[in-house]
């Protein structure tokens, strides 16, 4: 995933969070939330730990750490690292899609 979309993922999930669950909300959430339905998710390994490298370090100390220039930073280092695309071998019906209502 390009670096803007995966940004922009992690500004989604902590918006959601804090927007679904004000009551309830920590910084902790949004980390949390992406580890328990990351394995739901298709994204490569290198996406994947960057999405929860972002989480953690909100969750450690909120909009501290996350400037464009660290993550950025972060995000080509694990991506050097990393393949750019993972091959996915799934057979459509093997997917579980919701019932829809008549």
């Amino acid at each position: 995933m390009p670096w803007k979309y995966a940004v922009e993922y992690v500004c989604d999930v902590i918006s959601a969070s804090q927007t679904y669950n004000p009551k309830l909300f920590d910084k902790s959430a949004p980390y949390n939330y992406f580890e328990a339905k990351k394995s739901h998710y298709f994204l490569n390994k290198g996406t994947s730990e960057f999405l929860s490298w972002c989480f953690k370090k909100f969750s450690e100390s909120g909009w501290k750490e996350l400037h464009k220039k660290s993550t950025k930073k972060k995000y080509e280092e694990i991506a050097s690292r990393t393949n750019e695309v993972d091959i996915v071998e799934t057979e459509i019906d093997s997917i579980p899609f919701p019932e829809l209502k008549k």
